[in-house]
């Protein structure tokens, strides 16, 4: 894989100095011969506090043949679950 485009990245708040960074990323939907990734940042300032969504980015890859250099068709496909894959999923086909 090699990175496509940023798309997009939002940054609600600063991150202070000890906390603790949590990244979530998975992939939102597969085309033919890329792929999306939305990553999730989470911080939690103190020990024991609730961790909160501090900002996010949205990735785009694309399968290379390291030999060829040319792009890999027929990417296997991902069935999104829950309600934020369904529209993250769906929000990736606009994107594009």
């Amino acid at each position: 894989m090699v990175t496509k485009t940023v798309n997009y990245v939002s940054f609600l708040h600063s991150i202070p100095l000890g906390s603790v960074v949590t990244i979530e990323a998975k992939v939102t939907r597969v085309f033919s011969s890329s792929l999306e990734v939305y990553a999730d940042v989470f911080v939690c300032v103190k020990p024991g506090d609730t961790r909160e969504l501090n900002n996010g980015a949205i990735f785009t890859f694309v399968a290379l043949n390291m030999e060829t250099h040319k792009p890999i068709k027929n990417l296997a496909k991902i069935k999104p679950e829950s309600d934020l894959e369904k529209e993250r999923y769906l929000e990736a086909l606009v994107r594009r």
